[in-house]
Parts: C-alpha cells; sequence; structure tokens
C-alpha cells in the first residue's frame, strides 16, 4: 500500500476472470496487411476414407511400404467405422459399478437457455436424420396419446384392439410390473 504496510487477500477473495467473446473483428479481402490468415475448421468438414487413404499412401508419412499397404487393406476392409457419419450402437446396455451399494444423485432437468435452443434443435433433427435417434412412442400411454390426437376418431372398442395388437408387439416395460399384455388393463380407472 502506499503506507508501506501490506494487505493480504485470501485467494477466495479474488474475482474470477471472466473473458469476453461478445466482440467480433473482421478482416475483409482486400486488406492484406495481417500475413496469411488461417481458418478454424467447420463442423462441415468431412473426411472420407479416400481422403485417409490419400493421407496414409503420401510419401511423407513416415511408413514403409509394406506398412502403407497393410493399413490401406485395413482401411478397405472396415471402412464403415472410418466414415464421418456417425452409426449406432448396437449394445443393450451396461453399468459400472465403483463403489457397492452407490446410488447416484439424481439431478433435476433444466431447461435449455432460449440462447442455445435452436442449436439443440438443430443437433436433434441432425441426429434424427442420421437415425440415432428413436422417436417411436414405447409405452402404452404413449401410443394412446398419439391415437386421441389423430385426426380419425376411434371409438372404445377400436382403441382397446389397437392397444392390444401394439401391446402384443412391444417389449414389456418396467410399467407392466410382469404381467403379460392381455392383463394390463386400467386397474386403477375401474
Amino acid at each position: 500500500m502506499k503506507d508501506g504496510s501490506e494487505k493480504e487477500l485470501h485467494f477466495n477473495k479474488l474475482r474470477p476472470f471472466v473473458a469476453r467473446i461478445e466482440q467480433i473483428g473482421l478482416i475483409f479481402d482486400q486488406d492484406d496487411e495481417f500475413g496469411e490468415l488461417h481458418y478454424a475448421p467447420t463442423d462441415t468438414v468431412e473426411l472420407d476414407v479416400n481422403d485417409i487413404y490419400n493421407h496414409v499412401m503420401d510419401s511423407s508419412s513416415g511408413l514403409e511400404n509394406s506398412q502403407k499397404h497393410q493399413l490401406a487393406d485395413l482401411l478397405s476392409k472396415f471402412s464403415d467405422i472410418f466414415s464421418s457419419v456417425p452409426g449406432s450402437a448396437k449394445v443393450k446396455g451396461h453399468s459400472v459399478s465403483l463403489m457397492p451399494d452407490y446410488v447416484p444423485k439424481k439431478l433435476k432437468p433444466y431447461r435449455v437457455p432460449i440462447a442455445l435452443q435452436e442449436e439443440v434443435n438443430k443437433q436433434i433433427n441432425e441426429a434424427e436424420k442420421l437415425q440415432l435417434l428413436n422417436m417411436r412412442p414405447t409405452s402404452l400411454v404413449e401410443i394412446q396419446l398419439l391415437i386421441e390426437e389423430s385426426e380419425e376418431r376411434f371409438n372404445e372398442d377400436q382403441m382397446n384392439e389397437i392397444l392390444g395388437v401394439v401391446a402384443e408387439t412391444l417389449p414389456p416395460g418396467p410399467e407392466t410390473d410382469s404381467k403379460p399384455p392381455s392383463e394390463v388393463d386400467y386397474e386403477e380407472n375401474g
């Protein structure tokens, strides 16, 4: 301080640094005083197997010819794995138990901020196009809601017939309590 005394400040009392990203700099094509510009790659850049193959066969890759051909054979054999379009895993599901009797904390859902909703919708649409999301109804309640919202009108017998067919084709869910589909009914409603 000005009078020569020292002031101690705990680390927790310091203000956190917040990087400001609201600003943008524009460079016109005519401007050449900045030198060579390097552009950041975008998400739309997609490499296919041919690009990887050409890179492997490049003389500056540091591999011997036999290694290059082995790698090229592997690339052609497993070309679907090296595709830039993601696929879906056919894994039923698994869990990793780190500690016995550990139950993870249940977090409450949160709303997507308005500024990010457009990006979320874009990613969901992209995942649907790639068939990574299964948007089919899986429970009888979801199917009944879809039937009731349709423009066709069904009487109660037709509705029960449709739900019966669907209940036989759907895999059993947790809400059936291991009853066969014919015994699943509206016991609570009478």
